[in-house]
């Protein structure tokens, strides 16, 4: 094939072998497709040296021949038609990471699923903030160990993601750490002033000092006040410079803080997203969705022949 469909294939094995032993779970398959307006108004070089990002669009599929247009646009529409086809919940319509996190939140307050019942599955280290809300599973990539997990509310879970000697113990401080770090691969920035330094100290040292054992935003905004802008200007002084140093900083502390906390992200939806996403889970969990094995079968033996002939056995097996 001319275009690689791996990533596809990867996620069609790791199905086959979940759903051998988890047969009374539903899977929900959360596919990136553009940064949501609300994020890119408030910070628009977000992602935009991601290759995917660009070749989005539905207009660049061609229905008789897909293994000719763009790879990402090929591994989503497989990974939706085929999944879809299977009754499973399958959802493009903004960021993965702001998708899984509406959802799981959706299901836990909504439909009152249990947070140890739900797992996230995902290479991707932002969806790690999530340890707090579910069992957390990370593919790492290009390793043989292909697996590091992080059950449901483990005492211990934030503090083991990152080094030894930072206490991060709480949703919450996960995602101060993420806003004080960045991230470069998003082209996200750290805040002005903010250094890695301070932030490990922050979580080993500092909340301690300052009497608190877990840290919220605006907790975390007066030790950065006190130990990073009072070294540089004097606590005395209120000129307009200080003044202008602090307001940058609270707001790219909190403009951070909002883009990283994919748990509370459904304001970033537009409505109609919303609504659609809300129709495809609730019908999933209410067993609307219809399961359709012939039209799955028939989208996997366009690109795998091998794949569909396994298919077909382990269709068997479910009693398809």
């Amino acid at each position: 094939n001319r275009t690689n469909i791996t990533p596809f294939i990867r996620l069609l094995e790791d199905f086959f072998q979940l759903s051998s032993y988890t047969k009374n779970f539903k899977f929900h398959f959360a596919i990136d497709n553009g940064v949501p307006e609300k994020i890119e108004s408030m910070y628009p070089a977000y992602k935009k040296n991601r290759k995917h990002s660009r070749h989005s669009s539905e207009s660049k599929i061609v229905s008789r021949n897909i293994l000719n247009t763009n790879e990402y646009v090929v591994n989503r529409t497989l990974i939706v038609q085929f999944f879809t086809f299977l009754g499973q919940g399958t959802y493009y319509y903004n960021e993965a990471d702001y998708e899984i996190g509406y959802l799981l939140k959706k299901m836990i307050s909504k439909y009152n699923i249990d947070g140890t019942n739900c797992f996230v599955i995902s290479h991707d280290n932002d969806v790690m903030a999530l340890i707090g809300h579910a069992n957390c599973i990370r593919i790492k990539r290009n390793t043989k160990a292909r697996t590091i997990d992080y059950p449901f509310y483990q005492k211990g879970s934030y503090v083991d993601y990152f080094e030894k000697d930072e206490h991060v113990y709480s949703y919450d401080e996960f995602i101060i750490r993420k806003a004080l770090m960045g991230d470069k691969g998003d082209n996200i920035l750290a805040p002005i002033l903010v250094k890695e330094s301070f932030v490990k100290k922050l979580f080993s040292d500092y909340k301690f000092a300052y009497g608190h054992y877990t840290i919220n935003l605006e907790q975390t905004f007066e030790i950065i006040k006190d130990k990073l802008i009072n070294k540089i200007i004097k606590k005395s002084d209120t000129t307009e410079t200080r003044n202008k140093i602090e307001e940058r900083l609270a707001y790219e502390l909190r403009r951070n803080y909002l883009i990283f906390d994919v748990y509370n992200c459904e304001e970033l939806f537009k409505p109609t997203d919303r609504k659609y996403m809300d129709v495809v889970l609730q019908n999933l969990l209410t067993n609307q969705l219809k399961v359709n094995y012939n039209e799955s079968y028939n989208v996997l033996k366009r690109v795998s022949v091998s794949h569909a002939d396994i298919f077909q056995s382990w269709r068997g097996r479910l009693g398809g």
